[in-house]
């Protein structure tokens, strides 16, 4: 597990050995690893998830040489840098897809939040129909190994398509209404300004 300290040893039958060992291609000579018994220890502090291997500890003397078989090393650790893909604008009734992703070994165990309440477990993927409302996302991250928890958040607006807007569509009725009241109403003024009009007509004139 990542920070923890690892030890290997290599041994030989040979007379007067002289140990040395490798990374890879190259020699090890990094700060955090200790070389004690004449060599033929190598301890590596505060392990990190790059010192995975594979190592091989050479020996020689004056008659021979020999290189041991490679060791390779599982490091557990994270989870870092919770990301959430997926989009920030979404028209109201649309499907939503969210992805959270973490740098993890193991792979990390995801639990999905909204507006603080937990509302998936064990999918890095939230799929959600029909979106109604704005809210924000939280991909929380678990390590069953290493205990760590990481968070990641992601904010979604909804909007209202202009079309569809209610208030829109009654905007449309009222202005409609309107209308409709003063063509009424020029249609009274009209009828009643004719009927006073007939009624100032001299008796026996048409």
């Amino acid at each position: 597990m990542e920070f923890s300290s690892v030890r290997l040893s290599c041994s030989s039958s040979g007379s007067s050995p002289s140990f040395h060992w490798f990374n890879d291609s190259s020699e090890v000579t990094a700060d955090r690893v200790q070389i004690t018994d004449g060599g033929s220890t190598m301890t590596i502090v505060n392990v990190t998830r790059y010192d995975q291997g594979p190592f091989r500890c050479s020996v020689s003397n004056l008659v021979s040489n020999g290189t041991s078989d490679p060791v390779t090393f599982t490091i557990s650790y994270g989870p870092y840098n919770v990301k959430i893909s997926g989009p920030t604008k979404l028209e109201k009734g649309k499907n939503l897809e969210l992805k959270c992703i973490a740098e993890s070994v193991p792979y990390a165990n995801y639990t999905w939040i909204r507006d603080g309440e937990r509302i998936l477990n064990n999918s890095d993927m939230f799929i959600k129909q029909n979106v109604q409302t704005s809210a924000t996302y939280t991909c929380e991250a678990k390590n069953s190994v290493t205990g760590r928890l990481a968070y990641g958040e992601h904010h979604l607006t909804v909007k209202v398509s202009p079309g569809k807007s209610p208030l829109y569509s009654i905007g449309i009725v009222v202005a409609c209404l309107l209308v409709v009241s003063i063509s009424v109403g020029v249609a009274y003024v009209c009828i009643k300004k004719k009927k006073k009009n007939k009624a100032r007509s001299p008796a026996g004139k048409e």
